[in-house]
């Protein structure tokens, strides 16, 4: 390399730097102390709210151990990212030695305040974890997460107002991270999100041109020490499915038949509808034919104060969030636990709570629920879609994503009294070929499904 080269060299890293001051490798000396004060802040709000207790405690290179694993069985390229806040950026001379930085991942959990330091953190397969403060406050963050969402299911009388929440929001989180995803070549991001995030629909985030989702397959975890980070194959895994049509203090969902019968197609599988939906038979199935997917089509609820509050809806009764435990899910272990007509209830610490805890308090490995209840159809087509791309996909984040991006795209739709999608035309029911053609593009229809736990 010549003398000339070499500071052109130079100019250019000196350029790199300049774009991200904040950016702060932690020394190796701290990582586990780091990750591991960090992660088990996060495992502490589940612990309480779910009165239960972590069976691991896992270092640094466990997770990165484990994130290599997932590369080397799948292909995929993931990355864990933190977003918390934290009251410990506030002085921009403070020195940035060990000690500074240990402080500044010190997520302010105890006592939140509104004031509170937007913090992200990346851990990657190999490397030290990347540190990025950005300047704003729990306050602006978590309002507009909100105001994201409840204009998002407002789409019928201001179909485009979720635009500049979503732009804003992909700034403060995703854009100081972005050049880091793309020299890694990260296609997986799943997010460990504080207080008030945990309803944050990922997917509908938007850069001015695209969605997240158009970038990145995407999960939620609630936090590592929670998670099974082991890769388990289930493209054809068999379902156990159950639902409802009708209820005494809910809505009715006509399309729950179909959409049974649907996902069943293909996989040797029954299904089991309305009165057949009751706790002992769910019990009494799964602990016989110890399938690896539990499919329930029936609304759910997280909401309130307590773990009582929050349920899920069979035939026989309300079965509270406090009450999971005792179906014995994880013996023989559920890979996926999918509930197809939920709702979460908006800035409610607790039911994000739930919403976010469901797969650790089932005994599964992850679950996939929505953070709002979609209009049936719309449920039926993406969990047609869902498991139709779950057999080809290399994790079930990028099922999930293909499937989002077909509704996007318009590949899943209502057209001429049938359910079309990119692998199958559905003949519909009289009761909703009635509704005519309908298209499912917006967010509102795809960005409500999150999967959370683990997303391989």
């Amino acid at each position: 390399m010549t003398r000339g080269q070499a500071n052109e060299v130079n100019r250019i890293l000196q350029q790199q730097q300049a774009l991200v001051p904040d950016l702060n490798p932690i020394p190796d000396a701290a990582l586990d102390t780091l990750f591991g004060e960090l992660d088990r802040s996060f495992t502490k709000d589940f612990e309480d709210f779910l009165g239960l207790k972590a069976n691991q405690d896992l270092s640094f290179e466990d997770v990165q151990r484990s994130l290599r694993a997932v590369r080397a069985e799948t292909g995929v390229k993931p990355a864990i990212i933190y977003f918390f806040f934290s009251k410990t950026n506030s002085d921009p001379d403070a020195p940035k030695n060990n000690q500074a930085g240990r402080a500044a991942v010190a997520r302010s959990s105890q006592f939140p305040s509104p004031d509170d330091q937007l913090e992200i953190l990346i851990i990657l397969e190999t490397g030290e974890p990347i540190r990025q403060s950005v300047a704003v406050s729990r306050r602006e963050v978590v309002s507009l997460t909100n105001r994201l969402r409840s204009e998002i299911t407002a789409y019928r009388t201001s179909p485009r107002a979720y635009l500049a929440p979503s732009q804003q929001l992909y700034k403060w989180l995703i854009a100081p991270i972005e050049k880091d995803l793309q020299d890694k070549e990260i296609d997986n991001l799943n997010f460990i999100l504080d207080q008030g995030l945990r309803s944050l629909p990922i997917a509908a985030l938007h850069d001015g041109e695209k969605f997240l989702v158009e970038k990145y397959s995407l999960a939620m975890m609630p936090s590592l020490n929670l998670t099974d980070l082991r890769y388990r194959d289930i493209k054809t895994a068999p379902i156990l499915a159950m639902g409802a049509t009708t209820f005494t203090d809910n809505n009715p969902l006509p399309a729950v038949g179909l959409e049974l019968a649907e996902i069943s197609k293909g996989r040797g599988n029954n299904y089991f509808l309305n009165d057949q939906f009751t706790t002992t038979n769910l019990r009494q199935q799964h602990q016989q034919q110890g399938r690896q997917i539990l499919h329930l089509a029936t609304h759910g609820t997280f909401q309130g104060d307590s773990l009582n509050d929050s349920y899920i809806q069979l035939w026989d009764r309300r079965l509270t969030l406090g009450e999971l435990p005792e179906l014995g899910l994880s013996t023989p272990v559920i890979d996926l636990l999918v509930l197809s007509a939920c709702q979460t209830a908006l800035g409610n610490r607790q039911a994000e709570l739930g919403f976010a805890g469901l797969a650790v308090q089932a005994g599964v490995r992850s679950s996939m629920a929505s953070l709002w209840e979609v209009s049936d159809e719309a449920t039926l087509g993406l969990m047609t879609n869902f498991y139709d791309q779950l057999t080809t996909a290399p994790i079930k984040a990028e099922a999930l994503r293909r499937t989002q991006l077909a509704m996007l795209g318009g590949s899943v739709r209502l057209e001429s009294g049938n359910l079309i999608s990119e692998t199958r035309s559905t003949p519909l029911t009289r009761e909703l070929a009635a509704l005519g053609d309908r298209n499912f593009r917006h967010p509102y229809f795809w960005s409500a499904f999150t999967l959370v736990g683990n997303p391989w």
